[in-house]
């Protein structure tokens, strides 16, 4: 029953392709350069393919001073203050290429504030050439902005240890919430064999946009629902809390199309899992790293330290230990039999929700 790191992905600009590495180093953030840059709109709102699904078709590429095109897979330890640049390709557009700022640069220019759902995360704009290229290929005014190094972006408290837990102070760049999502193999081939039985078409791995994807065998999909705390590699990593998936899964990640209804109405089926958010479906779970300063490797050993039950409200709550919550006194207790049902119109409706709650927030959070 050995569970190992199947593959490993980085997003240097949050919303767009991301890149498979074969190692990716460990810094505050996640891994080095993850979610690293942001779009955002004049206003400091952040753009994603929520809203604007054409920027799956934005690809991106690093490229490191020193590094050898064999390395090209392996995202090494310091990797924006070595130097090197980050190069942009879309269809029918002229590569566009962003050199790292060196240490002098880092505060130089146009101070911005993201905002990231809940959060006003500190960045500077990376110049109106770049804006313009941007906003030419998405068709609206938009800039793109990197993360302010000098300031803090704290982690929800609910879903976050103590900091005595960490050997660093935990945040994360451009992410929704936290420095890693982690998804299985197993638990997309249960998926994919429901969409399938359907007619419809398989998705791949990349619709859900995870960091690390882990492998197992003899163990039920999803496993990773039940996860705690696990160790990569020796280091520990924190199992924050589930990822509730809005209607972004339903964008092609190679063609930048929108499906009107899957993945999602499939996960509605049988993914709502939470008594809290029950119109919401669950796919993969959110990490923080207890400690930097190291590298994952495709084929690492995956080891589960702890196993215990998720809840939306928060099973770690600033403390060193999970603690069960008690039952919501306010749901019905027979929220676990609706949250199973497959009927049609229930799973529709469900969907609908769904929607309309990722409407809303766009309308109070813009993307």
């Amino acid at each position: 029953m050995m569970i190992t790191v199947h593959s490993i992905y980085i997003y240097p600009v949050k919303s767009c392709r991301g890149i498979q590495v074969r190692s990716a180093a460990v810094n505050d953030y996640g891994f080095e350069l993850d979610r690293f840059w942001t779009v955002a709109t004049p206003a400091g709102e952040m753009v994603t393919q929520r809203t604007v699904p054409r920027m799956a078709l934005i690809s991106t590429k690093l490229v490191f001073e020193g590094q050898s095109h064999a390395e090209l897979h392996d995202i090494p330890a310091h990797a924006y203050q070595r130097g090197g640049k980050l190069v942009l390709s879309a269809p029918g557009m002229p590569d566009f290429t962003i050199p790292f700022r060196s240490e002098d640069e880092m505060t130089v220019g146009e101070h911005r504030q993201v905002e990231v759902w809940e959060s006003q995360v500190d960045g500077f704009d990376e110049g109106d050439r770049a804006a313009t290229w941007l906003s030419e290929f998405l068709g609206r005014d938009v800039r793109l902005v990197v993360k302010d190094v000098t300031k803090v972006r704290d982690l929800p408290r609910k879903h976050t240890p103590a900091r005595s837990v960490f050997e660093y102070n935990p945040q994360t760049a451009f992410a929704d919430g936290f420095p890693f999502l982690l998804a299985s193999q197993p638990s997309l081939e249960d998926l994919n064999s429901r969409l399938t039985a359907k007619a419809l078409s398989p998705i791949s791995m990349l619709n859900f946009r995870p960091n690390i994807v882990i492998d197992y065998a003899e163990l039920p999909a999803f496993t990773e629902d039940t996860f705690l705390r696990i160790e990569i590699g020796g280091h520990q990593i924190i199992i924050a809390s589930r990822c509730s998936r809005c209607r972004l899964p339903n964008n092609d990640p190679e063609t930048g199309n929108p499906h009107k209804t899957e993945p999602l109405v499939t996960l509605m089926g049988y993914r709502r899992l939470d008594k809290i958010k029950r119109h919401k479906a669950f796919f993969g779970v959110n990490c923080i790293q207890t400690d930097v300063n190291w590298t994952m490797h495709t084929g690492d050993e995956v080891r589960v330290l702890q196993k215990g039950q998720h809840d939306e409200r928060g099973v770690w709550r600033g403390n060193a230990t999970p603690g069960m919550l008690p039952e919501p006194s306010t749901v019905s207790q027979d929220i676990g039999v609706v949250a199973i049902s497959h009927s049609s119109w229930q799973t529709y409706w469900n969907m609908l929700l769904s929607w309309w709650s990722d409407s809303l927030l766009s309308r109070w959070l813009p993307l």
